[in-house]
């Protein structure tokens, strides 16, 4: 039941559990248009979100026989609440829950090598973590152009099959995703379609509906509806920061936000020198969130600000943009194990830029 129904989440963040493994293997075209997807989901400026969502899950069709379990997925519309801090921060809030134990999809979290639709720079890297992918070449989707990818995993699973991925070619934006899942012995075909609104300038989803086709023609259909977007409405906060009125720290105040995340570095942008190779540019500019194990870790990062800022520089100085545009991932990775070097209180658990741009 609860699989079932995650489908449209699931493709709301473009999520397929992917741990970290060896990279697969991708052709030039499908690595190009996996950039482009990325820089896509991560426009600049987009420090978060909230806005409001309706889930409705409807039965079409025959439900006797094999697929009668299908009438009990039949709901009425769920509200969403969610909040969405950039990068990898995202919460679902359900209202109005029908079904025992649907608060699963509450506070969901995401971490920075996850494939999120939204906002996700290790993009590539985290889809080559169990995936080969092809280009397929360019193809329409209700008269629009897009390009086409086909996804192979490396071990394929009930709940990790071959997938295709349609990425509109205008703007580099995913519109249509269809993969075969087995269930009981039985295929089924899963197709889901976005549509988006621009929002103070930022593309968001405004209507997401995945389809699950079964043998006997019953179809299983999830409309999720989005509205009340605000963007950008609050400040990028991080532990330690947030004071209560006495202005002292307050766990009250912490626990408002998402604690265990650090965007300390992110408000001013750095800037560092890069080296030979590097033309037609000349600077780095670059800033950063981390996920810490705990709220001492945070407070550890406040102290040793300056301490870890000049350390960054010296990482990053003279390095060649040739080398760094294609070892970003791998470069945050580097960067968060010279910051735990730092640290006595525990550890960074993950490392995220937020801004990783050469500049002329």
């Amino acid at each position: 039941m609860k699989r079932v129904t995650l489908y449209t989440a699931l493709f709301i963040l473009l999520l397929f559990n992917l741990p970290a493994l060896t990279l697969a293997d991708a052709d030039p075209k499908a690595e190009a248009i996996l950039d482009d997807i990325s820089d896509a989901r991560h426009p600049e400026g987009l420090s978060g979100f909230t806005c409001h969502a309706d889930m409705e899950t409807r039965v079409d069709g025959d439900t006797s026989g094999s697929t009668g379990f299908l009438a009990m997925l039949e709901m009425p519309v769920i509200e969403m609440d969610i909040t969405y801090i950039a990068p990898f921060d995202f919460r679902m809030e359900i209202t109005n829950s029908p079904v025992p134990g649907l608060d699963v999809l509450s506070s969901t979290r995401l971490r920075g090598d996850d494939p999120v639709m939204l906002s996700n720079p290790a993009l590539k890297q985290a889809l080559l973590a169990v995936y080969d992918i092809e280009y397929v070449g360019k193809d329409e989707h209700n008269g629009i152009q897009c390009h086409v990818l086909h996804f192979t995993p490396t071990e394929e699973t009930n709940f990790r099959p071959p997938f295709g991925l349609y990425i509109r070619e205008s703007d580099d934006i995913p519109i249509y995703t269809e993969m075969i899942l087995t269930h009981n012995d039985e295929n089924i075909l899963f197709r889901s379609e976005i549509e988006y609104t621009t929002i103070d300038g930022f593309m968001l989803p405004d209507v997401i509906e995945t389809r699950a086709d079964f043998l006997n023609g019953t179809e299983l259909v999830m409309t999720t509806t989005f509205s009340d977007y605000e963007v950008n409405t609050f400040s990028r906060t991080f532990i330690g920061k947030e004071a209560s009125d006495d202005g002292e720290d307050s766990d009250d105040d912490i626990d408002n936000f998402f604690s265990d995340i650090y965007h300390g570095f992110e408000d001013p942008v750095m800037m560092v020198d890069l080296g030979a190779g590097s033309e037609p540019y000349s600077k780095l500019r670059f800033a950063f969130a981390l996920e810490v194990s705990s709220k001492a870790v945070a407070k550890e990062l406040e102290l040793k600000h300056p301490d870890i800022i000049a350390d960054m520089r010296a990482a990053l100085s003279g390095r060649s943009w040739t080398t760094l545009k294609d070892q970003r991932y791998e470069t945050g990775r580097e960067l968060m194990g010279r910051i735990n070097e730092i640290l006595t209180e525990g550890d960074v658990t993950d490392f995220y830029f937020t801004v990783f741009i050469p500049e002329r």
